[in-house]
């Protein structure tokens, strides 16, 4: 199955359906920006084309494996290679937890590929695959390490962050590291020192590869626009049954179809049903002496626990609590715990196929196995880049969705910036992402990210100030939060589909704040009407045959004196 969606992701090429939120619009286009203008190894001052010019610290570290294959090849071959690394890493690692935890015996032998599979194939945040991939790989170096307090181990320890990410893995992995040490100070003081040592180690491991970050959070004194985020807590009991039952999107566990009802009969199937004959307590006690029943208990509430936190930080005023008395943190978004969770919904899943093999038969719970290795990968849903594929070449039609080469369409950027004579002039995107643009090579003034600096957020609302003060809509998802710093306009949105859109908008920007910051160019989806006239003079309008898009390029015109 591992090598079928490798394969399918390198046959379907630059034509396959790649998620586009929290990815082609962000965080792919960063590292090919950094990698077409050679910035993965520059100083932390060093200018990122994007927002007027982010320091290079604001970035993705160059020391971490899903980065660093940026700078090594072309960035869709990049998003290829990150995806098969993940697999191989997926795998393996939960391979090798699942065997430290419960062994090699002939039950386990029938289901644990299957699961670990499985796992390698879950969708998600792409640029945290590689992290998500490899959680089980430092909790085996972690359980193995207190079992046989090896040198290799610890150094693999050290060195594991080239695969993870300090402020959305590393942060929680150190936290729970520091909540066991806790446990085992007053259980097992020689417990307690291995994990001091394994957290010590990892700390500086994560210090070491995340170094641009520890560089902001400490000698950094400019205040960014997370400093200003004041989004609305959602409905607290929904957020409790989303986590549960669908984890988080970035995150995804799919164990709703298959491995929650397993878990639920994996759990009677767990319990010692003779012990209950002499009474319910004693039913308890004797089942709970099963070590399988204890890692499922633990595991459920490790979910538990943090489905409970996602929605404390997402549907309470707990998270502005937390971000006033420990300011350092503010920048930390606590409710990520529950990225944890797929790991141990995955190995819950393990230990009930087992039960239920051992209560029945081997071949039901290799089936169940099975069932679920063919869910994961065949439901659409985001960041599942061939199921989506799939399902828009072959099973439906996909009018509004855009490939990856249609998404960049990277020949017909280069044809304006061609006929512009363009040299690294500021421009800014209208009716679409600008990090289109960004990925094309063009210097743009606006961006999405959600750490720039808050004086820039003032000086570019005072840009698209006409459009935020005809629109509480979009002055509250500015004024709020400010991650997108984008031309926003009531009558023109920034997803860009197969269809053309043929209105005329009107400018939805300050003129006079336009020219101040020295932006040359918009580039756009729509025709900007006559109130436009005084401000941008038409260069062309722009089509190819490989792309869906009709693009018009102004150029701003200077004031008339």
């Amino acid at each position: 199955m591992l090598l079928f969606a490798a394969s399918l992701k390198v046959y379907f090429g630059q034509d396959a359906y790649v998620e586009i939120h929290d990815n082609l619009d962000s965080s792919h286009a960063w590292l090919a920006t950094l990698h077409q203008h050679d910035l993965f190894f520059s100083g932390g001052e060093e200018e990122v084309p994007m927002l007027s010019g982010m320091e290079r610290d604001y970035f993705m570290s160059e020391l971490q494996l899903g980065n660093l294959i940026y700078h090594l090849f072309s960035p869709f071959d990049a998003h290829v290679l990150n995806f098969i690394i993940k697999l191989c890493i997926g795998f393996l690692s939960f391979l090798l937890l699942a065997r430290e935890i419960f062994g090699k015996t002939a039950r386990y032998q029938v289901v644990v590929p299957l699961v670990s599979a499985a796992y390698a194939l879950l969708p998600g945040y792409e640029n945290l695959f590689i992290a998500q991939a490899s959680l089980p790989l430092i909790v085996f170096l972690y359980i193995r390490y207190l079992r046989s307090p090896a040198p290799w181990v610890l150094l693999t320890i050290l060195v594991y962050p080239v695969l993870s990410e300090f402020p959305r893995y590393g942060i929680f992995l150190c936290g729970l590291l520091g909540a066991v040490f806790i446990y085992f100070l007053f259980f097992d003081r020689l417990m307690a020192q291995r994990t001091l040592l394994a957290l010590v180690v990892l700390a500086i491991g994560y210090i070491v590869t995340d170094y641009r970050v520890f560089r902001l959070m400490l000698l950094s004194d400019e205040v960014t626009i997370r400093a200003d985020f004041a989004i609305a807590p959602g409905d607290f009991w929904k957020l409790v049954k989303d986590g549960f039952l669908y984890n988080q999107y970035h995150a995804q566990s799919k164990h709703l179809y298959v491995i929650l009802p397993v878990a639920a009969v994996g759990f009677i199937a767990l319990l010692d049903f003779q012990a209950f004959s002499r009474g319910f307590f004693q039913g308890v006690k004797e089942s709970a002496k099963g070590f399988e029943l204890r890692i499922y208990l633990a595991l459920a509430f490790v979910i538990c626990v943090f489905s409970l936190v996602h929605a404390l930080y997402n549907g309470t005023e707990y998270k502005h609590f937390l971000q006033t008395i420990i300011p350092p943190l503010s920048g930390f978004n606590f409710s990520r715990f529950i990225w944890l969770n797929p790991l141990a919904w995955h190995l819950i899943f393990v230990v009930s196929l087992v039960a239920i093999g051992r209560r029945f038969t081997s071949i039901v719970s290799w089936i169940l196995a099975l069932s679920h290795l063919l869910v994961v990968p065949a439901t659409p849903s985001y960041g599942n880049d061939l199921a989506n594929t799939v399902s828009c070449r072959y099973l439906s039609e996909c009018s509004s969705k855009l490939t990856y080469r249609q998404f960049y369409s990277q020949q017909l950027f280069e044809e304006i910036k061609e006929r512009v004579s363009y040299r690294g002039e500021l421009v800014v995107a209208f009716g679409f992402h600008p990090a289109v643009l960004t990925y094309n090579g063009f210097f743009t003034a606006d961006g999405y990210h959600n750490a720039y600096a808050r004086e820039y957020k003032k000086e570019f609302r005072e840009l698209i100030r006409p459009t935020l003060d005809a629109s509480a809509r979009y002055a509250n998802y500015f004024d709020n939060w400010g991650g997108r710093a984008y031309l926003f306009s009531p009558e023109a949105g920034y997803q860009p589909t197969i269809s053309v859109p043929s209105d005329v908008v009107r400018l939805p920007v300050d003129p006079e704040q336009l020219r101040e910051m020295g932006i040359r160019y918009i580039i756009s989806f729509y025709r900007f009407g006559q109130d436009s006239k005084e401000v941008l003079k038409q260069v062309g309008v722009f089509s190819t045959n490989e792309s869906p898009y009709t693009v018009f390029v102004y150029e701003v015109q200077r004031a008339s004196k």
